[in-house]
């Protein structure tokens, strides 16, 4: 038995928000648990139903439906995987009546047995959590594996301002010192002609390259989660514009993190200090290696 690391979601366009969940669970491997590297073997969301290799234990901390690309109805899952949720989420449900909750977890569909062949399901939300809980279904709030990834290692670069992803509703309310040193990024890029190895690289590249900001302002969930565990001051500013006004992931981001919307943006500090949390960042890395440590035994 093998320990699978999943490197790509099935878009031609990649959000790097999806690759930092991966990052993580790689950093947990072969940082805390000591797992060599020719024991990970990297998976693709395709992949997750037709996986015919070495049996695979396989963390999970994504949106569930991964389990049913590309159709979103019923769950195919390779035998030979087998997933460690730590922080899945429904989040997916609340963008619209295509995927309803009630279609998902019709018992024809596979859901509800394979969640409970592999309870207990860790959520990254509140919103997740309650849904299994009400079939009965083992489950906890494990939050964002993100939170788990290390301070970083370099010092950070005087003035370098990134702001990711942020809606042009909120850029009159940004202070001088913050514009002048600012640089305008997105968390979406094509996957053009990239294999699936250079594209995980390339995410890998664009979490370095932002290790050495000195603040960053962004509306992505998993731009602020990660870069506030390296030890980035991080604001995070929820969208007024659009389903993100009423996020249910928002329930379990990190409360170091500076919110702010319309409503309190009057209120922000625009240089905040570096957050530190390493209790909780300690007890979740230990949270997630005991899970998967168990799971190894329990299928080898």
């Amino acid at each position: 038995m093998k320990y699978g690391l999943l490197v790509e979601f099935g878009s031609k366009c990649s959000n790097f928000g999806d690759y930092i969940q991966s990052i993580a669970i790689e950093y947990l491997y072969t940082k805390v648990m000591g797992i060599p590297t020719d024991e990970i073997v990297h998976i693709t969301a395709s992949q997750l139903s037709s996986y015919d290799g070495e049996e695979l234990i396989l963390p999970y901390s994504y949106v569930m439906h991964l389990f049913v690309f590309p159709e979103y109805q019923k769950v195919r899952l390779s035998p030979r995987v087998k997933p460690v949720f730590l922080g899945g989420s429904f989040s997916f449900t609340q963008f619209g009546s295509q995927y309803p909750v009630k279609r998902i977890f019709d018992e024809r569909n596979g859901w509800i047995s394979m969640f409970r062949q592999f309870a207990p399901i860790g959520c990254r939300d509140a919103y997740t959590c309650s849904i299994l809980r009400e079939l009965k279904i083992p489950a906890y709030i494990g939050g964002c594996i993100t939170n788990i990834l290390p301070q970083r290692g370099q010092e950070p670069r005087k003035g370098k301002v990134l702001l990711v992803d942020l809606t042009a509703d909120v850029l009159p309310y940004l202070p001088d010192s913050v514009l002048e040193h600012a640089t305008v990024l997105t968390q979406y890029e094509e996957n053009g002609l990239l294999t699936v190895e250079e594209n995980f690289q390339r995410a890998k590249k664009r979490y370095q390259y932002y290790s050495d900001a000195s603040l960053i302002i962004s509306s992505r969930y998993h731009m602020v989660t990660p870069c506030n565990a390296m030890g980035i001051p991080c604001i995070f500013v929820n969208r007024n514009v659009n389903y993100y006004r009423k996020d249910i992931r928002l329930d379990t981001l990190n409360p170091l993190i500076q919110f702010c919307s319309l409503e309190n943006i009057s209120d922000v500090c625009w240089h905040p200090a570096p957050a530190k949390f390493d209790d909780l960042k300690e007890k979740m890395t230990e949270l997630a290696e005991k899970r998967i440590r168990d799971a190894f035994l329990r299928y080898s």
